[in-house]
């Protein structure tokens, strides 16, 4: 068990997957998929880093909330879950009222409708870009291979071999 552990860990470390130690980097599938992640970036960017700022004080809020000391980790993820829903809808109220005092119940409508969307792009796209470095780090990683891709493709063929003799003395 502990040595399963110790390479699931070794893979986490490098951002790797076990099925990612025989993968091999292809050029033409690395350039279709910078192309599409710019595509995504130069036409969503702008409208995240819009979210960003619009949405800044409710996910300061929500980050305050589960940063609460005594909390673990399951308890903080709902905590983060709650005090997000209600920090950013009561946000998107607030502005909404806002903007109806100021320009009309139109421009009221149009926050309760767009402040959503927007907010769900920008964490799409935020959430992209999270992605995107992993897998950036991964074909680097993966693009240098040697001797830590060959140790790590060792380790998993013992450790095979091991749980094959496991299984049949089992059996």
């Amino acid at each position: 068990y502990r040595a399963v552990e110790r390479f699931r860990a070794q893979l986490e470390a490098l951002d790797l997957a076990p099925d990612d130690l025989d993968a091999r980097p292809d050029f033409l599938q690395a350039t279709g998929w910078f192309v599409r992640r710019a595509v995504l970036f130069l036409l969503g960017g702008p409208l995240a880093a819009l979210g960003a700022v619009v949405f800044f004080v409710p996910y300061q809020l929500t980050g305050w909330v589960a940063r609460q000391p005594g909390l673990d980790r399951d308890v903080r993820s709902t905590w983060k879950i709650l005090a997000g829903a209600v920090c950013h809808a009561a946000w998107v109220l607030l502005l909404a009222v806002v903007a109806g005092i100021w320009f009309g119940p139109l421009a009221a409508l149009a926050c309760l409708v767009g402040l959503p969307v927007l907010g769900l792009l920008t964490a799409g796209v935020r959430d992209s870009w999270v992605d995107a470095c992993l897998d950036v780090r991964r074909y680097r990683t993966l693009l240098a291979g040697g001797e830590v891709l060959e140790r790590l493709r060792e380790h998993r063929r013992v450790l095979a071999e091991s749980l094959e003799v496991m299984r049949v003395t089992l059996d």
